[in-house]
């Protein structure tokens, strides 16, 4: 995860909640951008990775430069899986909501 210093605390502190919340062993890295863009974080922060998961927005009407643009953004790095990113999902409802196979 990509973030400015300011919110670098708040943001450490909710992702750990989250993952605290969902009882799952993660571990957390905040990345500070520190004046970087994007390319550069990524290509640094993930060359040594297994694998990286990558949120793949929904193109939009210039698909075929948008699909250009990603694939000469991941060429160098390990294998990558795009995901296609949801807006209008609330993650809050989806993560944490009650369990429905649960015995009563």
């Amino acid at each position: 995860m990509t973030i400015r210093s300011i919110s670098a605390k708040d943001a450490k502190w909710n992702v750990s909640a989250i993952i605290q919340r969902l009882r799952i062993e993660a571990g957390l890295e905040m990345i500070v951008s520190a004046g970087r863009s994007f390319e550069e974080v990524l290509q640094s922060s993930s060359k040594d990775a297994d694998l990286v998961l990558l949120g793949l927005a929904t193109p939009g009407k210039n698909f075929m430069e948008y699909y250009k643009n990603m694939q000469q953004l991941i060429a160098p790095l390990p294998t990558t899986v795009l995901v296609l990113a949801a807006d209008d999902v609330s993650f809050r409802e989806v993560l944490f909501q009650e369990d429905v196979f649960s015995a009563d």
